[in-house]
């Protein structure tokens, strides 16, 4: 289903949720990476849920649902990486912080164990990156990735 809102933006619906497009890009606080497959999405057997989210901050919790396998999972702020991330508190059950790290970057590198998850709180700085399609395993002589507006 598609419907269309103010000049130069699309509203639709996905999962029945209503997402907001700004000439055809999706925005959001957080993008997956499988690193054992360097490919864009969650690994096989990974679940991810946001369950909290502001300005400031990101809350989500991974889970690793295969029986042997570590999986690795990089986290990119914002869609296109125009995000930073600061600090990153693992939390436990009641919200209390078993360990932090000061990342200051726009990828954060987790693993997790077999049949076990992490709660995240991600504080983040918005719009501080220029957006690109850049992906974690980039190397500077690959190309300029920057989106740059169409040429009309």
């Amino acid at each position: 289903m598609r419907e269309t809102g103010p000049p130069g933006r699309t509203v639709g619906s996905v999962t029945g949720r209503r997402v907001a497009t700004l000439e055809g890009l999706q925005f959001g606080q957080v993008r997956y990476y499988d690193a054992q497959r360097r490919r864009p999405g969650l690994p096989p057997g990974v679940a991810a849920l946001v369950s909290h989210l502001d300005a400031t901050a990101v809350t989500l919790t991974l889970v690793n649902t295969d029986a042997t396998q570590v999986r690795r999972v990089v986290i990119q702020a914002g869609t296109f990486g125009e995000h930073q991330f600061g600090r990153v508190d693992i939390v436990d059950q009641r919200g209390h912080a078993i360990a932090t790290h000061d990342v200051h970057a726009r990828w954060y590198t987790l693993d997790i164990d077999p049949l076990a998850g992490a709660t995240l709180v991600m504080q983040m700085r918005r719009y501080v990156n220029r957006p690109s399609y850049a992906n974690p395993w980039q190397q500077p002589h690959d190309g300029d990735a920057l989106i740059r507006p169409r040429e009309v």
